[in-house]
């Protein structure tokens, strides 16, 4: 498991406070007592009690947080839950610096307890559970090269939290949510000396939750699946392959070492868009993530980070009295690449990276409306990224790190439909 960083969550903050922008409160939306699964996405930050580990090693007290969740709602008050965060800190030393970075991961099944207000628009809620707690020292640092560092173990934890969300539809909620989490006795070895750390800390996070069916007064109405002149907003999330091995000069492509299933690299993606007709629509798309960066003869050197915006025009064919969306989409945007996380192996080389290029992009996704306003579906996108520059010993090499992008997600969308027929 890989931190945080490596995959950026904190350029999703923006795609929440798009959301937050282009809500429009639908005057039925409000928590039932029926019983609804839902899944959620959070971003936001964790603070960690206890920085000073003893022995010369300490840990960051901020760092960002991402996290997900699923659950049920069994009536009203009564929910289950899986909630899952992830987050990243660094190991420092005293007299060295920061030696290596440490990725942090729960795995929590836990209970909610909830009691709406405001005929059951606002939900102030609390949760509790036990599970456990995965944390693995990645990434190497230059003060750290001569050391021997084992970190790779798995403990239980608890958490305690309270949250409110507000419904701004009848399955879409937009929160706020304070955990305490209890993680402790993890062992970590460094040349020889073995310790123990405590990782308590508080995690405070924004949250999306998604709930389905939708009410029974909205499902007794007639189906309005059109989105013709509605907004959304989509998550998504997968993985990026790079077709080629070489990338120009001495530079080689290779997966990151939390490629799943291959020589595929983890991808969190997100768009925000308008379809103005039922046909056509404008997309902007981003997202980010980091394969490892190779030399020939000598093997991975660094990680090269790639964050991406491109606005597109979508084009879509309603299916199936507009539930299946099949679609294509095209544009042209930038990106931004950097070379970060240098490995022990190119500790001496003067490795350079960090500029902007021009990206275009092609692909096709296909959709199914699992409610009025909530889509479900898989796209895939080929991005064609050339002109970047990397530098190793002072010597400049343009390089092509096209790629493609598979994932999967949710969209979102906002406002009402047209039901007019063409």
């Amino acid at each position: 498991m890989r931190g945080s960083r490596r995959l950026r969550p904190g350029i999703l903050v923006c795609l929440t406070l798009v959301a937050f922008l282009l809500l429009t409160t639908d005057t039925r939306a409000e928590d039932t007592d029926q019983i609804r699964a839902y899944g959620s996405v959070r971003l936001g930050a964790v603070y960690r009690l206890h920085t000073n580990q003893g022995n010369g090693l300490s840990i960051d007290g901020f760092s960002q947080a991402f996290g997900f969740s699923l659950g049920l709602n069994l009536n009203r008050y009564v929910g289950i839950e899986l909630a899952a965060d992830q987050s990243q800190t660094d190991l420092t030393l005293a007299g060295l610096g920061k030696v290596a970075e440490y990725g942090i991961f729960s795995f929590i099944p836990g209970v909610r307890l909830r009691y709406p207000l405001l005929d059951g628009r606002l939900t102030p809620y609390v949760t509790g559970g036990l599970g456990f707690g995965n944390n693995q020292f990645n990434d190497r640092k230059a003060p750290g090269a001569n050391l021997s560092i084992e970190a790779n173990d798995t403990t239980l934890m608890g958490s305690i939290g309270v949250g409110l969300e507000y419904f701004v539809a009848n399955n879409v909620t937009v929160g706020a949510e304070v955990k305490y989490q209890i993680s402790r006795d993890h062992e970590i070895s460094i040349d020889g000396h073995t310790q123990k750390l405590n990782l308590d800390s508080l995690l405070a996070q924004a949250s999306l939750r998604f709930l389905f069916p939708e009410t029974p007064e909205i499902q007794a109405g007639p189906p309005e699946y059109r989105t013709d002149g509605r907004f959304y907003i989509a998550f998504r999330y997968g993985f990026s392959y790079t077709p080629q091995t070489d990338l120009g000069g001495p530079f080689e492509y290779r997966p990151s070492e939390d490629g799943i299933g291959g020589p595929v690299d983890q991808l969190v993606a997100f768009s925000f868009g308008w379809d103005f007709s039922r046909y056509l629509g404008i997309d902007v798309a981003g997202g980010g993530y980091s394969p490892n960066l190779a030399i020939s003869g000598l093997g991975n050197v660094a990680e090269y980070a790639v964050f991406y915006i491109v606005p597109q025009l979508r084009a879509r064919w309603p299916l199936l009295n507009d539930r299946l969306v099949p679609y294509v989409l095209a544009g042209v945007g930038g990106n931004y690449v950097e070379i970060k996380d240098v490995k022990p192996r190119g500790f001496g080389l003067r490795l350079e990276g960090k500029n902007f290029a021009v990206t275009g992009a092609f692909g096709a996704g296909v959709e199914y409306m699992v409610a009025r306003n909530i889509a479900l579906g898989t796209e895939v996108e080929y991005m064609i990224s050339r002109g970047n520059t990397f530098t190793v010993n002072g010597q400049a090499q343009n390089v092509k790190i096209d790629a493609l992008l598979m994932t999967a997600g949710i969209r979102v969308y906002f406002g009402e439909g047209t039901t007019a027929s063409d």
